[in-house]
């Protein structure tokens, strides 16, 4: 989506949010959701469920005080006072619970809302249906991509590790940076152990099998050999990062679309290998 103008000339400033909201954002997921809450006039019963829902599963308020005269009134002055995650508690409510009478799969929703959260400026997108603070559309095909992959394999323990250490990511609202690290590395020695059958031989073992079977490059092998060694318990991320005072957003952001990269690879080369058909 392209920027507006007043954007383009400069005439107002453009800021990433990330643990805040501006109004215009607030305002463009208050519009989405209402979407996503059957109309009044489509089924009246289920609008007031709806309502009732978000009143206590998300606000967590007792049933009785929403204003069944306008509720949708009534929720809107809710929101208006949520704190900025909050706001995003219910995104993920609606996009999920809400939003299925629209007979729009999750995947669409997801699809919609990171338009409008990339036009609004905020600095979290979904990805995998976690909302994250990951917004470069490479990196969120990147992890997508391992996650499906994973899950049409198999794998679903690497599928599992990559949507917790997406969760634990963009945990609000303080995330957890080096447990993220730790799942996304975990992602890797399940691909590895679900190549090789067993929790030995490593990745040179994994490598070797897929090797044997269609050509690699002894280059690529051993760089990609060299890039785990620097993710492994022993002398790597896990063992030096980890025991960092400041493991950062960007320490993980990196681990997590490395490690999603790497089990995409392993994925499709083992794949094409035959090394996975018997799963």
């Amino acid at each position: 989506m392209s920027p507006r103008f007043s954007e383009r000339i400069g005439a107002v400033k453009v800021e990433i949010q990330v643990g805040t909201m501006n109004a215009p954002l607030r305002n463009t997921i208050w519009n989405f959701v209402t979407q996503l809450i059957p109309p009044r006039n489509y089924n009246k019963k289920m609008h007031l469920d709806a309502i009732d829902l978000i009143a206590a599963t998300v606000l967590r308020v007792p049933t009785q005080r929403v204003d069944h005269s306008a509720p949708v009134w009534w929720l809107l002055g809710e929101v208006e006072k949520m704190a900025w995650a909050e706001v995003y508690d219910l995104l993920e409510f609606a996009i999920a619970v809400t939003g299925r009478w629209t007979g729009t799969t999750e995947a669409q929703r997801y699809a919609q809302v990171n338009a409008l959260l990339e036009r609004e400026h905020s600095g979290y997108r979904f990805v995998s249906g976690q909302l994250t603070p990951i917004t470069n559309t490479a990196e969120i095909t990147e992890i997508e991509g391992a996650v499906a992959r994973a899950a049409a394999t198999g794998l679903d323990g690497a599928r599992q590790h990559i949507e917790t250490s997406l969760g634990l990511f963009g945990q609000r609202p303080q995330p957890d940076y080096r447990n993220a690290i730790k799942e996304a590395i975990s992602a890797v020695e399940a691909i590895v152990m679900g190549i090789n059958g067993t929790r030995g031989g490593g990745l040179h073992g994994a490598l070797e099998a897929v090797s044997a079977k269609i050509e690699m490059h002894s280059a690529l092998k051993s760089g990609l050999e060299k890039l785990y060694a620097y993710t492994s318990d022993e002398d790597g991320v896990r063992h030096a990062i980890l025991e960092e005072a400041n493991v950062d957003e960007a320490d993980a952001r990196f681990m997590i679309v490395t490690c999603s990269a790497f089990v995409n690879f392993l994925i499709v080369k083992a794949d094409a290998a035959g090394l996975l058909k018997a799963r």
